[in-house]
């Protein structure tokens, strides 16, 4: 039934009720010009609910929803939960009706109805009809196959122009790219098949033996590199699981540019080639002069340095500073945007993709924590100065520099960390000190889109697990450039952690992000996913006397958080995986207006965030345009 009285009027959501501006102005009218006053008002507030509510809708159950089941991000093990390497990403439901109608499209192509013809004069060594239609199938998927190889070698770039023209992420192209592949090899080996099927029964016909007409067929030069080209699909195939990608990333590039020659085509290769020269570019017009200059005001007797840094605590993160030749463009580099860094010294050839966690232009923590940091005045305490300390003690607000934060896995990151720490550490008192490491970096990027948070929203949720906390320092560091423009009046960090080690990165950049005679703003929540029986040793004897209601792990967040207790509004710890649709209901008191969710970290936590974001889509005071999701995670 459609609104036509005030009480109905009043009864829609508040976001849509006749405002008191309204109600006074008509308050003066005679009885019949007020009542149709209202009405229409009452009609163009139904229409505005009904356009949001639709538009809610399809935000909810087509971009917010799974294809199938719940996970989207989360790799899905469709053998079972045992079997690791038997796993698929499941697209969105847009996604997923996308590739659907890619694939029925290409079934009705291939299996549109043939018309065999007998005798026919043009294929006399063909049979009637089987054979004829064995040669017609190979035809089709030979030609969509060939047809197809362009679009997956475009939907694989960095630079890839589908990307420049629609702001779809490499993310979201890498989802396209896997389906299309799949059904591209598909198609050529069913091509070979059924190729191979025809040359073994029109032997019959001209009176061969099938065998050895078959075996003929192999001293042809198009037949053989036909073989060739299937062979190069099947690796790139093998090659492009998952659980590979993870283990042994080296197998996986080698076997894409392997397979990729076998696969040749021409135009294939020239969408291959500008994607590279493109790459190319953009390496040498951010390093290339780095390699005559120092851009470090170093005593070190190294020259032609790209990049900085050291090992924290036992060498599980690295902090990296990066300077480059030149600086990013003006509207490139903001929140939201990752770089591929790749070193000289290990396999130049391999490139990996890191967030910017510190962006350029910002001052070094040390200015605003110079009352938080040990003394040094003393000779003899020299030694004892942790390495974050003349880390930070540089001025870093350059247009040309930005720092990263790795965790130490295996591959590119363990041989980092083993570069970095060539020089040794050293056991003091005070603990572990590792020591500053100047070396070289080449940066390519940036890529993917910038998010901007600080217009528009009243209240920001923020959720990171583990390193992925990165992404949120970017936006909190982007917040404190733009602290007169901001629109936010409340900011709440969701924050999981299953090691304390990964809070130690990140503590001087939080110090650092409370502008001069500003209010906190920022509300940090830390969950520990982790085992409180192991951290602690992290706690002094102080902080376990004065914490004995806490557990140890909630005491030891405590003590790790005290430097920066200044600069944060509040500082909450907890135990176990955040809720993250609570923290989206216990911000709706303090905002009338728009409410964004940002998330970056691990796939599952990506998955329930946006699930607890889609289950409040429709309710009370949630809607499309008043609850906003976004989601920074890099999968391919």
């Amino acid at each position: 039934m459609k609104p036509v009285t005030i009480a109905d009027a009043l009864a829609l959501p508040k976001l849509y009720e006749i405002p008191r501006d309204i109600a006074d102005e008509v308050e003066f009218y005679g009885p019949y010009l007020k009542q149709a006053y209202l009405q229409a008002w009452v009609n163009f507030q139904y229409n505005s609910y009904y356009v949001a509510n639709v538009c809610t809708s399809l935000v909810k159950h087509l971009i917010l929803s799974s294809g199938v089941g719940k996970r989207s991000l989360e790799p899905v093990q469709w053998l079972g939960r045992h079997a690791s390497w038997a796993t698929i990403q499941i697209p969105t439901r847009l996604h997923t009706i996308i590739i659907s109608l890619y694939l029925i499209f290409n079934f009705i192509v291939i299996w549109t109805p043939y018309k065999a013809l007998y005798p026919s004069l043009y294929w006399q060594e063909l049979g009637y009809p089987l054979q004829q239609y064995s040669r017609f199938f190979a035809d089709r998927t030979g030609i969509m196959s060939f047809g197809s190889t362009p679009l997956v070698v475009i939907l694989a770039g960095r630079n890839s122009p589908i990307s420049f023209l629609t702001g779809a992420s490499f993310s979201t192209l890498q989802i396209y790219h896997r389906w299309v592949a799949r059904v591209t090899f598909a198609q050529a080996l069913f091509h070979a098949l059924a190729w191979t099927l025809d040359e073994y029964y029109s032997s019959s016909f001209t009176g061969t033996e099938n065998v050895n007409a078959l075996a003929a067929a192999f001293s042809e030069p198009y037949w053989n590199w036909g073989c060739v080209a299937v062979g190069g699909g099947a690796l790139l195939v093998a090659a492009s699981s998952r659980r590979l990608r993870e283990v042994a990333y080296e197998i996986f590039l080698i076997g894409h540019i392997v397979g990729a020659i076998l696969w040749w085509l021409y135009a294939s290769f020239a969408l291959w080639g500008f994607d590279r020269v493109a790459r190319l570019c953009r390496l040498l017009w951010l390093n290339l002069p780095s390699f005559r200059s120092t851009p470090f005001n170093s005593t070190s007797s190294s020259k032609n340095l790209a990049a900085e840094g050291y090992l924290v605590g036992t060498g599980d993160f690295l902090r990296l500073r990066v300077t480059m030749a030149r600086g990013f463009p003006a509207s490139l580099g903001g929140p939201g945007q990752y770089v591929f860094i790749s070193s000289p010294k290990h396999k130049i050839w391999e490139s990996h993709p890191f967030t910017i966690t510190w962006p350029t232009e910002m001052p070094a923590p040390s200015a605003n924590t110079a009352a938080s940091t040990p003394s040094v005045d003393d000779e003899s305490k020299q030694p004892h100065l942790d390495a974050a300390d003349s880390f930070d003690s540089a001025d870093v607000a350059s247009d040309r520099t930005f720092e990263l934060v790795l965790k130490s896995y295996a591959g590119f990151t363990r041989k980092l960390a083993k570069l970095i720490g060539k020089a040794g550490a050293t056991t003091t008192e005070d603990g572990l000190v590792q020591p500053v490491s100047r070396f070289r970096l080449l940066v390519e990027g940036p890529y993917g889109s910038s998010v901007n948070l600080h217009h528009g929203f009243e209240s920001i949720l923020l959720v990171a697990g583990g390193s992925g906390i990165s992404a949120t320092i970017s936006h909190l560091a982007d917040f404190a450039k733009r602290a007169t423009s901001l629109s936010a009046k409340r900011i709440v960090v969701v924050w999981a952690v299953r090691s304390l080690d990964v809070l130690l990165p990140y503590l001087l950049r939080l110090q650092s992000l409370l502008p001069s005679g500003a209010d906190p703003l920022v509300n940090l929540h830390v969950y520990y996913t982790g085992n409180s029986h192991l951290v602690s040793s992290i706690l002094s004897n102080d902080d376990k006397a004065s914490d004995v209601s806490d557990s140890s792990s909630r005491a030891a967040i405590h003590a790790l958080f005290k430097p920066v207790k200044s600069t944060l509004a509040t500082i909450t710890s907890h135990e176990g995986r955040p809720a993250v649709g609570d923290h989206i209901e216990a911000l709706q008191p303090y905002t009338s207006g728009k409410i964004a969710v940002n998330v970056c970290g691990p796939t599952s936590l990506c998955d329930s965030a946006r699930l607890a974001v889609r289950d409040r889509l429709g309710g009370e005071g949630f809607d499309a345009e008043t609850l906003v999701y976004g989601e920074e995670s890099f999968t391919w």
